[in-house]
């Protein structure tokens, strides 16, 4: 129900291109990131 009302977000660190993408993995892998480590892939 929070989630769905909008008063409960998930975190995410979102990554921009597929080039970003080994550095946003080393990152998750040290704990840098919060929440979802998303690679955003246009």
């Amino acid at each position: 129900m929070l989630v769905g009302s909008g008063k409960l977000r998930p975190r995410e660190s979102v990554a921009q291109g597929l080039e970003s993408a080994p550095e946003a993995f080393i990152g998750l892998l040290k704990g840098k990131n919060f929440g979802k480590q998303l690679v955003k892939v246009n």
